[in-house]
């Protein structure tokens, strides 16, 4: 992702500055987000949601005592309460590989319900390959104004992206990071829908340091996703912070755009055309 789309798509932190110089603000409304997840058949992973909001001034960030209560393709997967920090988590298995669409319910301390929140967790085989890609810049063109502002029916794919990771998705797991704000989870999804996408997980961004700090936040993310899952096959994206991170967790980073000069070990590529076909490619080796 460039830079430029960057600093706009962190929504929260403009609203918690206007916050802290004492322009009036509305009370933010309480809302629920669903954390994706990738995992193995067989292997416990954690059901997350975060439930955010509150009047900005004083109570920025979690809900804490809130409950939800967790469902798996509309199947109950069990119930916990958010800590501190908003969350709530709990523990589950699948044992078959798939899609699996998940559900967050959450009521507030005062009784009140908040609206469903959706997610997926995609559960793999160990041999099966993935690929890793960002969204803005490689996906999307977000470089008038960024997400934070344009509504997802406004932001263009580019040229090529849509056709590319569906072909790729035929028989590959695609997974999102973004550097995104977890604040933009439900304009992100909207989006990728909107555009037709394939579905897969996303995961965003979880805090300040996480947006300022990209390289670090994208790395060590996909440093953890590898460890897990060594047939990740490709990492695409479209900066040099994208190519740092993947080659620092040992994924070969491919880049779509033009660069006078290529960061190192990283393979650039004009067009989605050519960098498919790379990819197919280098599975047919592996």
């Amino acid at each position: 992702m460039q830079a430029g789309p960057r600093i706009l798509a962190f929504s929260g932190v403009a609203l918690a500055v206007t916050a802290l110089v004492g322009v009036s603000l509305p009370a933010r409304v309480e809302e629920v987000h669903m954390v994706d997840e990738l995992t193995r058949v067989g292997e416990p992973f954690s059901l997350v949601a975060k439930v955010v909001g509150g009047r900005l001034r004083g109570r920025f960030g979690g809900v804490e005592g809130a409950r939800v209560a967790f469902e798996i393709d509309g199947e109950r997967a069990g119930t916990a309460q958010t800590d501190g920090a908003g969350k709530a988590t709990v523990r589950f298995v699948l044992r078959a590989p798939g899609e699996y669409d998940l559900f967050a319910r959450a009521e507030l301390p005062s009784k009140v319900a908040l609206p469903l929140a959706t997610g997926l967790v995609r559960v793999v085989d160990a041999e099966e390959p993935i690929v890793i890609t960002d969204i803005d810049g490689t996906l999307a063109d977000s470089s008038v104004y960024g997400p934070l502002f344009n509504s997802p029916r406004e932001i263009r794919a580019l040229p090529g992206a849509v056709e590319g990771i569906r072909e790729l998705a035929r028989d590959m797991v695609v997974m999102y990071v973004t550097q995104r704000d977890e604040d933009l989870e439900p304009h992100t999804r909207e989006w990728l829908r909107h555009r037709e996408f394939p579905s897969g997980p996303v995961l965003f961004s979880r805090s300040l340091h996480d947006f300022f700090e990209t390289a670090s936040y994208k790395r060590e993310t996909l440093k953890m996703i590898k460890r897990k899952f060594p047939r990740v096959l490709v990492g695409i994206g479209d900066s040099e912070e994208d190519a740092e991170a993947y080659v620092a967790a040992s994924i070969p980073a491919f880049l779509v755009g033009k660069f006078a000069t290529p960061p190192a070990g990283t393979q650039v590529f004009a067009d989605w055309e050519s960098l498919v076909e790379a990819v197919q490619e280098l599975r047919g080796r592996r």
